[in-house]
């Protein structure tokens, strides 16, 4: 696993160098903004190998997809659903994995 070391007062954390960061921008009285980023294009390239490679699971289980947390964070966002909300309803799910934007994070190329 590639772990980068991140400094904290108490010392160095570790996390995987891909990991999503957050970083939180006070706006005094107007607010604040909350920034998510993560590196996706690791995740992307495994996908394929999966896809290309035929690993798409059993034919009574299939990997249909990975998806990075900020992505899925994106969506609901831009569909102003909650994280709960796109986790019980299987049509924003369905939807999502549908969307040819999201065709990158798709292991089986299969419609849900």
């Amino acid at each position: 696993m590639n772990l980068s070391a991140t400094t904290h007062e108490t010392g160095p954390i570790y996390q995987p160098a891909f990991a999503p960061t957050t970083r939180y921008v006070d706006h005094g009285d107007e607010g604040a903004t909350i920034v998510r980023h993560q590196i996706v294009g690791p995740t992307i390239d495994a996908i394929k190998e999966l896809h290309n490679s035929g690993q798409h699971g059993s034919k009574d289980r299939k990997h249909v997809a990975s998806v990075p947390a900020v992505v899925i964070e994106h969506y609901c966002n831009t569909q102003g659903i909650t994280l709960r909300e796109f986790m019980v309803n299987p049509e924003h799910v369905r939807r999502f994995l549908n969307d040819p934007a999201n065709r990158d994070f798709r292991v089986w190329p299969g419609r849900i």
